[in-house]
Formats: structure tokens, C-alpha cells, sequence
């Protein structure tokens, strides 16, 4: 059997996004996708109806069924929900040295949230710290900084605040500017910024997809810097075909 990554998600209907989009790709980079349920949502390509999160008892048990397994190439997290499966998650994470990157999903392009606001100070807390990397978009990122990013500069700053609050390194992902899209990689020993052309559509699902090549990287054993440049490759090249 193939290297397995174990990944943590939601499911959402229209296909677009969530565990659909990382089986996909965990699935095209050689891997074969373990999967845990967090939640259920409805959507459509452009319209959010409603979601529910799986009781913790459930959540519980798949991790235990995975519990046999003795080494997971990587994990990829994505949308948790609330505040009880962030808890258990950690739990589980904290457990297993292994790889792990974390998508804080916290509302859907279609505009439902996705994580309450208890779940989301939870997991700044208790499970970023626990996690190798993780992805927030812009948006994301300027919750957790508790200020809405405007420039590059606050880009940085909100980097250098989550860092220093986590330590653990960050993409933060998604900033436009002057029609070209910037992201924004930290850790202990290294701050780089990545360009690219801002694209005229915006296909569903990136988030899920990069976070997931960027897990799959790192399954492969290559360094947090070396998976960040590794991942972004090869998104940019699946988003070739998106666009």
C-alpha cells in the first residue's frame, strides 16, 4: 500500500472543496488518503444552506480506528467546526510526532461559517502550536491578529504576531496588491515572500488544495521551507488547469 496522509475534514457537497478537493490531490501526489469526518455541509458552487459537525463521540471513534496505523506520512487538518472537535484533535495530535498542516478554516467562500468563535480562540491556543504549518488566508489571518490586514506591512507584522504567539511557522496566503498576489511564509530562521499573477477566476477549493500539496511535501520528508516552495509548485501548476 502506498504512504498514507491522514486527513482531518469536512465534507462539503458541491464538491469543490473540503475532503472531496483533498483526497483528490493527496491522491494525485501518490499518497492514499486516510480520512476522519469533522463535518457535513451543504453548498452549492455558490451558495452555503447549512452544515453539521459530528458529534465528538463519532469523531472519536474514527480516530480510533486509525489508531493502528503506526505512521502516518503527514496530516492535513481543515475545517473542524467547534470548539470540542479542535479539543479532540489536539489531543489526538499530541500523541503522534508526525507532520502536520493545519488550514484554519473559518468561513466558506459561499459565506458560512464554519467555526465558531470559541472553536477558533481554541484552536490559536491548543492545536496551531502542535501543528509543523499552518495556511491562514488574509482574512483569516487579520482574525487572529485582531486587525483587518491592508498592506504588506501588516502582512509581516500579523506574521511576526502569530509566530511569536504560536511559534509555529505560517503561510499566510492570498494578499492582493497592485494585481498580483502575495503570500507570506515564517519560521524561526527565514521570512520570504512569494509572488504570483492575480488570476481572473477564482476556482473553489484552493485553500483545501494547497494546504494539501503542502502535506504531502512534507509526508515526503523534505523541510518546512523546502515543502513551502515544493507545495506552492505544485498548486501552481494544478491551478494551470483551474483557471
Amino acid at each position: 500500500m502506498a504512504s498514507q496522509i491522514l486527513i482531518i475534514a469536512g465534507h462539503d457537497s458541491s464538491g469543490h472543496a473540503g475532503l472531496v478537493r483533498d483526497v483528490s490531490v493527496v491522491s494525485s501526489k501518490g499518497f492514499w488518503p486516510a480520512v476522519v469526518l469533522t463535518a457535513l455541509t451543504v453548498q452549492s458552487k455558490t451558495r452555503f444552506f447549512s452544515s453539521r459537525v459530528v458529534s465528538k463521540s463519532f469523531l472519536k471513534q474514527q480516530l480510533q480506528s486509525w489508531s493502528s496505523v503506526n505512521q502516518f506520512s503527514a496530516v492535513k487538518i481543515g475545517m473542524l467546526g467547534d470548539g470540542s472537535i479542535v479539543k479532540t484533535v489536539a489531543g489526538f495530535l499530541s500523541r503522534r510526532k508526525i507532520p502536520v498542516v493545519l488550514d484554519p478554516v473559518l468561513v466558506s467562500t459561499t459565506g458560512g461559517r464554519l467555526l465558531s468563535r470559541a472553536g477558533a480562540k481554541l484552536m490559536l491556543d491548543c492545536l496551531v502550536p502542535k501543528t509543523s504549518l499552518w495556511t491562514p488566508n488574509v482574512a483569516e489571518a487579520s482574525y487572529f491578529f485582531g486587525r483587518e490586514i491592508k498592506s504588506k506591512k501588516d502582512v509581516s507584522e500579523a506574521a511576526q504576531f502569530l509566530f511569536s504567539k504560536t511559534n509555529t511557522p505560517l503561510l499566510i496566503k492570498g494578499f492582493v496588491w497592485e494585481k498580483k498576489v502575495y503570500d507570506f511564509f515564517m519560521d524561526s530562521n527565514h521570512k520570504r515572500w512569494f509572488l504570483s499573477p492575480l488570476l481572473s477566476t477564482h476556482p473553489r477549493g484552493t485553500g483545501c488544495a494547497l494546504s494539501s500539496f503542502l502535506a504531502c511535501a512534507l509526508g515526503k520528508g523534505m523541510s518546512i521551507e523546502q515543502a513551502v516552495m515544493k507545495g506552492r509548485k505544485d498548486f501552481k501548476h494544478w491551478l494551470s488547469f483551474k483557471s
